[in-house]
């Protein structure tokens, strides 16, 4: 499937989000932001989606430390 521009341009802001997510200072008034991101265009959330499993789906490097020792 070919991206168009747009979808490139959300996926950037989408990793962006996701980004902040992780980072542990994610409350209040930025949560909010973010939902109001989400809900301003169903390809937000499609996308944003898209990139959360993507990222869950990554080796963490704790993980895999943890597995290495126990060998």
């Amino acid at each position: 499937m070919i991206e168009q521009p747009h979808s490139n341009t959300i996926r950037q802001q989408a990793i962006k989000w996701l980004v902040r997510k992780q980072s542990g200072a994610f409350a209040g008034a930025e949560r909010q932001r973010f939902e109001q991101w989400l809900a301003a265009d169903p390809q937000h959330r499609r996308i944003y989606e898209q990139v959360e499993r993507a990222w869950d789906g990554l080796p963490r490097p704790q993980d895999e430390l943890s597995v290495a020792r126990k060998k």
